[in-house]
């Protein structure tokens, strides 16, 4: 039987590339197969504290089933592998990377409350940001694993298509935020991550004098600047008239939360405010193509419905993308609109 298994190992894969040192080996190799008292992933994951494999849990819940290498162009996960043909940019890469840099920690005898984070109560100390400026300069002079981890993570969409996807559901975006918070706990951030995760608390300022700003945005200055600074190129030029301009064009009366609220609690809550369509905006298209949102407002007004324009949660998904952990735990906490 066991002469057979190794024919078999030999017609489809004469080279042993296939599960190396499983199950048997083809004729005539002197390859020997792994002893069965040999190391497995468990016993190098056993080594990271149970407190980090619980912070972590996404990278630690990776079986290694390989489905984030399908090149099927139908499957959705995962685009980054797909066009890159590069394994280490997967789910299942990332996961891996994630788990081997915690347990490179362990081995530094890092303490576990240093990798679970935790929010700041004061601000950053001069001397930790001199550090960070220490180790941004040394950093092609100092060999660091997590440059490696850091390389695959930023080649993550964050498109979650593994929350869905992948059958253990790792959620690479989740595990990548909180990489990257750590990371930049030693390293320098770069200054577009600040520019990407406040711009949506900048617009509404500048809105207010859109052709003053559109005067220096779209400037070939300020091209060329925003090129080599940020790496942001044709910069988007803000709607003029604004979005609250516009709205007065169209005739929009707005109608406070609270107000519907205290019908709906009072019962004197009409068929007519049964018809009430609410906006959610989304920051983007307020500031930047305002003319879709009044359109739009208008369109429903023609249409019999009664409109409230809301406000959106600013910069979620960007404070996530850039890992602004601190952030995005006080927007949480934030009561929702609705």
């Amino acid at each position: 039987m066991w002469q057979e298994l190794r024919y078999i190992k030999t017609l489809f894969d004469p080279y042993n590339r296939l599960n190396p040192g499983k199950i048997c080996t083809p004729l005539e190799s002197e390859t020997s197969l792994y002893p069965i008292d040999s190391q497995m992933r468990a016993d190098f994951d056993r080594q990271i504290p149970i407190q980090v494999r619980e912070e972590f849990k996404g990278a630690m819940n990776c079986n290694g089933n390989g489905l984030c290498f399908n090149f099927d162009v139908h499957s959705t996960m995962c685009p980054s592998m797909k066009v890159s043909g590069n394994r280490l940019y997967s789910p299942k890469g990332r996961a891996t990377l994630v788990r081997e840099w915690l347990r490179l920690l362990t081995e530094q005898n890092v303490s576990p409350d240093d990798l679970i984070f935790k929010p700041r109560k004061q601000a950053v100390k001069l001397a930790d940001f001199v550090a960070k400026i220490r180790n941004t300069l040394n950093k092609n002079k100092e060999y660091d694993f997590s440059h490696e981890v850091k390389a695959a993570m930023d080649t993550c969409l964050a498109c979650k298509a593994c929350a869905s996807q992948c059958p253990i559901k790792i959620d690479v975006p989740t595990f990548r935020s909180q990489f990257n918070e750590l990371y930049h706990s030693r390293y320098l951030r770069p200054l577009k991550d600040y520019v990407v995760s406040n711009l949506e608390f900048i617009a509404p300022l500048m809105a207010k004098q859109p052709r003053f700003f559109n005067f220096f945005s779209t400037s070939t200055f300020a091209e060329k600047a925003a090129n080599k600074t940020i790496g942001m190129t044709y910069l988007p030029a803000l709607s003029v008239p604004n979005l609250q301009h516009q709205l007065v064009e169209v005739g929009y009366q707005g109608e406070s939360l609270e107000s519907l609220e205290q019908q709906a609690t009072s019962g004197d809550f009409s068929a007519k405010n049964c018809k009430t369509l609410f906006i959610v905006q989304d920051p983007f298209t307020s500031y930047y193509d305002a003319k879709v949102v009044a359109d739009f407002i208008a369109l429903i007004k023609k249409l019999g419905f009664k409109r409230l324009c809301c406000h959106s949660s600013q910069a979620v998904k960007h404070n996530t993308l850039k890992a602004f952990c601190i952030n995005l735990r006080k927007q949480r906490k934030t009561k929702p609109i609705f």
